[in-house]
């Protein structure tokens, strides 16, 4: 079954199903909210290698056609491809600055350290990070725009934020639910909702780099030959030198074929709470005093004010292509990019808690679950997930928690990387029977899952 058949009967079945549980005062919970992301890309005048230098348009067209991961709401603001500044410490800039073997082994030690310390990113980073936070102000004035639909009249409207507050995890349902209420409650639920929703907003700024392997690998072993060397200078007998020079030549051959795509990404939060809210209220001007739904605001006022971007993290990694006969390097490239970009997202889901989504249960079956996630979401077999239901209390507040724990299974992950807009465009709705497609899942939280609850990765075993 296509991709669009899978979207609407996994909308209808939570909806049925939570909709089923839930009383008719029904809240969304404060406890989970759906994140929502944008991401910026980061331009950059950076050295590159012959090599690879047609290929640097593809890589930033990569960008253009990548599809948003799903599993967050697409939040789209101005600021969206911007110069990312002149950072120093690329890869290339410093192979070319100590690339000499026999220069490296005039080094001290802490020098090499030092050497080690900005290939690993430590002033690119510091560079990458100068420049994102002198656009933190202006980034979270759009975002805060976003949320409450300001229009540059100066008016403005809730819609998008009691949207979102209802969509989180129980989706479809609590939209329903909460638009059949009354205005008290709606506003009951609004001002409930209205802090974690925003502040569960993330911006990443991402810059795409594109190497090939071989003066890397033969920079990495230089450098790993000249540390041993400068070891036996110190007293290490010569037993160092032996050991680095056999060890980096092993490790040369390994890597030395193929390109690399990476992608060095800054991840941060908005920095949003009630004491926050409460200041920027003073330029909202609600139409009607018992509705904040919709108003006017004080545009001199909003533009003056200070908000922030809050910096969770710097994560960097690459992803490893080799030549095939039957794709050319543009097609490698850009499923490389894509490849990396799914994969650094996922990194960093792994280190903040908090951005890692969950992932509606589609189907369940004897031996397995289906979940609605694949390669693009970078699913290995054997990854553990926790089921997570939700229940509602006499109050009507939906509480999470994890009920048991599921693994994916051999061979068992979806491959979703393809184009998604033409399996949509093939789907057949001729009432037939479904197939599901998603990743399959058992264990023992199998027992306990059902369709409308959801699973999410398991907390990362520190490294």
């Amino acid at each position: 079954m296509k991709r669009l058949s899978i979207v609407l009967m996994a909308v209808a079945m939570m909806a049925v199903a939570m909709m089923a549980a839930m009383p008719a005062n029904a809240k969304v919970t404060k406890e989970y909210q759906r994140p929502s992301l944008h991401m910026v890309l980061l331009n950059t005048d950076e050295p590159t290698s012959e090599a690879v230098a047609d290929l640097l348009p593809v890589v930033n067209d990569s960008w253009t056609d990548y599809e948003f991961p799903h599993l967050y709401n697409q939040f789209t603001i101005p600021t969206a491809v911007v110069d990312g500044g002149k950072p120093k410490g690329n890869m290339v800039e410093l192979i070319t600055r100590y690339g000499d073997a026999e220069k490296l082994k005039t080094m001290t030690m802490e020098e090499i350290t030092e050497l080690q310390s900005l290939m690993a990113g430590k002033q690119y980073n510091a560079d990458l990070q100068a420049r994102c936070d002198s656009m933190a102000n202006e980034v979270a004035h759009q975002l805060i725009a976003r949320w409450f639909n300001i229009t540059p009249d100066g008016k403005y409207d809730c819609d998008t934020i009691f949207y979102y507050a209802c969509y989180s995890a129980q989706q479809v349902a609590a939209a329903d639910a909460a638009a059949n209420t009354e205005m008290g409650a709606q506003l009951t639920l609004f001002n409930e909702l209205m802090e974690p929703t925003i502040a569960n907003t993330y911006v990443s700024f991402s810059k795409l780099a594109y190497y090939d392997n071989e003066p890397i690998a033969a920079f990495v072993r230089d450098l790993a030959i000249a540390a041993g060397f400068i070891a036996d200078q110190a007293g290490a007998g010569g037993y160092a030198s032996l050991a680095a020079t056999a060890a980096a030549k092993i490790a040369y051959e390994a890597t030395k074929n193929g390109y690399s795509a990476y992608t060095t990404t800054l991840l941060y939060r908005l920095a949003w709470n009630d004491s926050i809210y409460n200041e920027f209220s003073k330029v909202l001007k609600p139409t009607d005093e018992s509705n904040p739904w919709t108003g006017t605001v004080d545009m001199a006022a909003f533009n003056a004010m200070n908000f922030n971007l809050e910096l969770m993290g710097i994560d960097r990694c690459n992803t490893v292509t080799f030549p095939k006969k039957d794709q050319d390097d543009v097609q490698l490239t850009r499923r490389a990019v894509h490849a990396n970009i799914n994969k650094q997202l996922v990194r960093l889901q792994n280190k903040y808690e908090e951005f890692k989504p969950m992932v509606p249960i589609l189907d369940k079956q004897a031996k397995f679950l289906i979940a609605d996630m694949g390669t693009k979401e970078s699913v290995k077999e054997g990854e553990t997930f926790n089921v997570i239901q939700g229940k509602t209390n006499a109050n009507g507040v939906t509480k999470y928690s994890v009920i048991g724990q599921v693994k994916v299974q051999k061979k068992g992950v979806w491959d979703n990387e393809v184009n998604m807009a033409e399996q949509a465009d093939n789907a057949a709705f001729e009432g037939g029977a479904m197939e599901i497609q998603g990743t399959k899942l058992a264990g023992p939280g199998l027992k306990m899952a059902e369709v409308g609850m959801f699973v999410k990765r398991a907390r990362a075993k520190k490294q």
